[in-house]
């Protein structure tokens, strides 16, 4: 089975990309237990927006810091 979001050990859940990965994450394993296929039932960019819409929604929304640090620096 395909998965399209990375998983890791751990994340940092005060931080935006590591609270939308890890949801993300989460998302996609409800798809797959549901019996659907990347990229047949559902996207990278379904994954993110729901994510998102997740985060921007919760009250654990407004409690992120913001970190600029790119990948790779």
């Amino acid at each position: 089975m395909k998965m399209l979001i990375k998983r890791y050990n751990s994340y940092d859940m005060t931080l935006l990309p590591d609270a939308l990965s890890c949801i993300a994450a989460n998302i996609e394993d409800a798809y797959i237990t549901s019996g659907a296929v990347a990229e047949k039932h559902y996207t990278y960019n379904d994954l993110m927006t729901l994510a998102l819409k997740y985060v921007s929604e919760s009250a654990h929304g407004k409690t992120f810091h913001a970190d600029t640090t790119t990948i790779g620096s």
